[in-house]
């Protein structure tokens, strides 16, 4: 908590002029500072959802060069066989111990 406001008597005009000035500024701040974090925030969802965009081309584009890989190539193979084929997940489901 703040001191007790002194209030002076014989100024108390300027001081609340003062006050309400500090008021009005500080309220402007406030909705400045609002309006800017309401336009990061759109910023943030434009740059994300053109993120998304990017890997999903990304995503499709691989899925078609594999699809389009020689018949008994591994990328073929694989792609039927697993879908995570290839990035390194093959040991997803490893054997149980005392299983070859």
């Amino acid at each position: 908590m703040s001191a007790p406001f002194k209030i002076d008597m014989a100024n108390i005009g300027s001081q609340v002029a003062k006050l309400a000035a500090d008021l009005a500024l500080a309220t402007e701040e406030h909705e400045s500072a609002s309006r800017a974090a309401e336009v990061a925030r759109h910023n943030e969802t434009t740059a994300l959802n053109r993120l998304n965009a990017a890997q999903k081309a990304m995503d499709e584009f691989h899925a078609a060069l594999r699809a389009g890989a020689p018949y008994q190539s591994e990328w073929k193979r694989g792609a039927q066989e697993d879908p995570n084929h290839g990035n390194g997940r093959r040991d997803k489901f490893p054997a149980r111990p005392g299983r070859i």
